[in-house]
């Protein structure tokens, strides 16, 4: 019978094929563990037909493998090679002979048999491949320490794109649209928002409308068109309230105005300031801050106006603390400080 071995020059050959003469029995997932000291004596003598080969101890041997029959060394060619396909305990079948200097027709009974594969090399090569993978890392799901988990993270570092998103305005009352701006950094094609409502949207710079009260979440993810992948979140970032109105209020006048101590240089009356707060809400009371540490405390929710007039000339920044029923606080300030002359 003629048997070919694998090599790894054949076509067919796939890396991890592992192949022992003269026929296929390990393969990636099956390689046996070959023992050390493998070794004893016949039994019983062998001739060159025998089929079934029978030792003293034949427990470190693999069900199916090569016997190596004779001396160790085989430089003088006293040796054989024999390939089995059956053990049974101490007996071994289905054997054929004749692949290596088979000149004895028979090997008498008490000579040395050992394991046709060297356990040493066998073994290394099998811890080598496993050793391999774990180091360059499966394709998929590579683990961080491998090569590959190495190598994709730092594709993600260097090569994936940087995902940056603004919005405004982050609160309102519900419905309200809040427009998100996309600035990320790369090649970027592909872009996937998540506004933290149970929605989302494909766009690169969505508008978005909030129909129910919350705080939500805001995530961008970015694939570029490498692949690489990136993905920016910002936790708690639009609040939707019902008391979440756009606070607003103004001054009259709002240029022109004069100091008492300049009305009175001047022999006129000094500027009667009018502050009206046109923030929306449920408020309860309004703490007005003139800037030139004098107050004004508002508790009748229908007032929203008051009058100020300032002493000394110079530059003003006043603001309004509002105090809604839900007992938060809003801090209510002018763009630009107030002048008086």
């Amino acid at each position: 019978m003629y048997f070919e071995k694998q090599s790894s020059y054949d076509s067919s050959y796939k890396t991890g094929d592992l192949s022992i003469f003269p026929t296929l029995i390990d393969d990636y997932a099956t390689l046996y563990e070959a023992r050390n000291l493998s070794e004893t004596k016949l039994k019983f003598g062998v001739n060159l037909n025998s089929k079934i080969i029978i030792l003293e101890d034949g427990t470190n041997f693999p069900e199916k493998g090569i016997l190596k029959i004779g001396k160790l060394s085989s430089k003088d060619g006293n040796s054989e090679l024999v390939f089995y396909y059956k053990k049974e305990g101490n007996t071994f079948s289905n054997v054929i002979r004749g692949f290596q200097n088979s000149k004895s027709t028979i090997w008498p009974k008490g000579t040395l048999v050992t394991s046709g594969v060297f356990s040493e090399h066998h073994n290394a090569l099998k811890d080598s491949i496993e050793k391999i993978e774990n180091k360059l890392g499966e394709n998929s799901f590579p683990v961080a320490e491998s090569l590959n988990g190495l190598l994709k993270s730092l594709e993600t570092n260097i090569l994936g794109p940087k995902p940056i998103f603004r919005a405004y305005p982050l609160f309102g009352k519900p419905p309200f649209t809040v427009k998100f701006k996309n600035f990320s950094i790369g090649n970027n094609n592909k872009y996937f928002w998540d506004f933290g409502d149970n929605t989302t949207s494909i766009e690169e710079s969505p508008d978005h409308t909030y129909i129910r009260e919350g705080i939500f979440t805001v995530q961008l993810n970015v694939i570029n068109e490498l692949g690489g992948q990136g993905i920016a979140t910002k936790n708690n970032y639009i609040n939707s309230n019902n008391e979440n109105t756009i606070p607003l209020f103004y001054i009259l006048p709002r240029y022109g105005g004069i100091s008492k101590k300049t009305a009175i240089e001047m022999a006129i009356e000094p500027t009667k300031y009018t502050f009206v707060d046109q923030t929306d809400g449920n408020i309860v009371s309004r703490f007005f801050v003139f800037g030139d540490n004098n107050k004004k405390t508002i508790v009748d929710p229908n007032i929203h106006v008051v009058n100020h007039i300032y002493n000394e000339p110079g530059e003003y920044k006043p603001f309004i603390l509002d105090t809604f029923q839900s007992q938060n606080t809003k801090k209510v300030f002018l763009q630009e400080s107030l002048i008086v002359g």
